[in-house]
């Protein structure tokens, strides 16, 4: 990349003062993949503070960094607004209306692998007058930038990614001024629950050099895991180990200098670092190798500063749920391998364990054997059948979650089908062990937890993303009366090397008492319906786990 010359703050500049000799503002004259040169610049941004002495972008892209590699895109001389409510959702400004080819046909634009520029109308976009609003989110469309929204004809441009939302401008002041004085987009952006920040009419724009990576993903830890982590992964692999594999030596070569990160504060940050569960993921695994993590500016809802960017990569969220956990879309077997190898070594786990692994083991994560109906949310409880010795040696452990402490999705009688359990003689063998809440668990416990379960027996929910620490040959059941079927994806779980089935709700004239199934307590929207399971249901899952586990 060549070396961009100008000076740190400018009152006054040249128009075209962001581009290298040559550059002619289409992306013409430059070779269209991630710079892979690291260039020394300093992480500072160039201040305008006068709104005429801003520069006219001329934005590019996006462009596909690795065609054999879905979803990381770059763009140039772009903008990004925060969210006013969703960290996890950005604005993508985009300047310059994009040359329309009538040739192209409007219906074959996803055949394209690379560019993604010519626009849906023939209109240019300064006579667009939605040209600023961002479609309804969420963008759940299979199609990236290309895809068909609904939002595409009302708004008449491209909706963007499902983490970055398409606007577009002829200059940042045309931006300011279309979507903060004209009352009919204003309007548009509060029903679609799409207000900006900057909230109020531009002012200054912080203007970073250099490659710089959005990340963006859900403070949800099974959302974040799901969304993003799985989207990434081929790309980790890809720039930390390259033609060399997962034995290659190197420390990576990452094609970006700096990473923008709006969902958690101090995500990276090697001191005073954030505790979130996906931030602690992503520092074990150096997912972003030695780049830096700049600070996140305009955040405040009365912000008047725009933030822009040379050269932005971005990811297009949620592949693989968008496409069922397709090959195509997850990580292989090979980065996926590679990618535990490093986790597990960084959490001291094993990675594999022998049959009967769970003989010896000895509950060490906390706390007290207590009565399972009371309420310490930092325990976990290591149940033990009553009627034998409390050193008797069990062969096999299962994990238990109701999801009690969200008060909803519940399986409410848990805890009174695991006092009759223990107390039969043919599950002697098995340690019945609980978890209240795993929000007062650190991530090393939860990693432990999942580790050493022969099965989990839970509900749907979050904590489900503790998957990535089992070991092979872990079974899985999942509970819910409507259960999103992510973990249990036939992909995903070649991947782990999992087990799985899930019980869900009784449909009419079915009980659980007769069925295999679950009676919820919502008879409309049972996506968070409470629920209870009869007693041989409950046994029903036991039985079969010991006797797969047996075989």
């Amino acid at each position: 990349m060549q070396q961009l010359q100008l000076s740190r703050h400018h009152d006054r500049g040249d128009h075209f003062g962001f581009f290298p000799t040559g550059f002619d503002g289409n992306d013409n004259n430059r070779r269209h993949h991630a710079p892979t040169q690291k260039i020394s610049l300093h992480p500072n941004p160039i201040i305008y503070n006068d709104i005429l002495s801003i520069p006219n972008f001329h934005s590019s892209g996006p462009r596909i960094i690795n065609p054999k590699i879905p979803s990381l895109y770059e763009f140039r001389n772009v903008c990004l607004t925060n969210h006013i409510t969703s960290p996890t959702l950005r604005g993508l400004v985009y300047l310059t209306p994009p040359i329309f080819d009538k040739n192209v046909d409007n219906k074959d634009r996803n055949k394209t692998a690379t560019i993604i520029s010519e626009p849906m109308e023939q209109l240019s976009i300064q006579n667009n007058p939605h040209r600023c609003v961002p479609c309804s989110a969420p963008l759940n469309h299979k199609g990236g930038w290309n895809g068909i929204h609904p939002n595409e004809k009302q708004v008449g441009h491209r909706c963007g990614f499902v983490s970055v939302h398409a606007m577009f401008a002829t200059n940042i002041s045309d931006w300011s001024h279309c979507i903060h004085d004209i009352p009919e987009n204003s309007k548009l952006i509060q029903k679609w629950g799409q207000v900006q920040i900057p909230s109020c009419r531009v002012e200054s724009v912080h203007f970073y050099e250099g490659t710089v990576l959005n990340v963006a993903f859900d403070r949800n830890i099974g959302h974040a895991m799901w969304d993003h982590l799985l989207t990434y992964l081929p790309h980790w692999y890809e720039f930390r180990f390259g033609k060399g594999g997962s034995n290659h030596k190197s420390s990576g070569d990452f094609p970006f200098d700096y990473v923008v990160l709006n969902s958690v504060k101090n995500c990276l940050s090697k001191n005073n670092s954030s505790e979130h569960w996906y931030c602690q993921i992503l520092r074990s695994i150096d997912a972003f190798g030695v780049a830096e993590e700049l600070p996140v500016d305009g955040t405040n809802a009365n912000s008047t500063t725009l933030v822009c960017y040379e050269n932005l990569l971005t990811l297009h969220l949620s592949l693989p749920r968008l496409n069922h956990y397709s090959m195509e879309s997850l990580p292989n077997k090979n980065v996926f391998d590679a990618f535990r190898d490093v986790l597990f070594k960084k959490f001291k786990l094993p990675r594999y364990w022998k049959k009967g692994r769970r003989d010896n083991l000895v509950a060490s994560l906390g706390g007290t054997l207590s009565n399972h109906n009371n309420n310490d949310q930092a325990s976990i409880q290591n149940r033990k059948d009553s009627t034998t010795n409390q050193q008797t040696k069990r062969h096999y452990r299962f994990l238990f979650y109701a999801h009690e402490p969200s008060g909803r999705r519940v399986w409410t009688n848990m805890n009174s089908l695991l006092a009759a359990a223990q107390v039969q003689t043919k599950y002697r063998q098995i340690d019945f062990q609980t978890v209240y809440d795993f929000g007062n668990l650190n991530i090393q416990q939860q990693a432990r937890l999942f580790n050493e379960a022969d099965a989990i027996i839970m509900v749907h929910g979050a904590q489900m993303a503790n998957s990535i620490f089992t070991v092979e040959g872990t079974m899985f059941v999942e509970l819910g009366c409507r259960v999103f079927e992510f973990l249990g994806s036939k992909n995903y779980l070649n991947l782990i090397g999992g087990k799985y089935t899930m019980v869900q709700l009784c449909w009419r004239g079915e009980t659980s008492e007769k069925d295999f199934c679950l009676d919820c307590t919502q008879e409309k929207d049972f996506t968070y319906s409470n629920f209870t399971m009869a007693q041989k249901t409950f046994d029903k899952i036991l039985d079969d786990i010991v006797i797969a586990i047996d075989s």
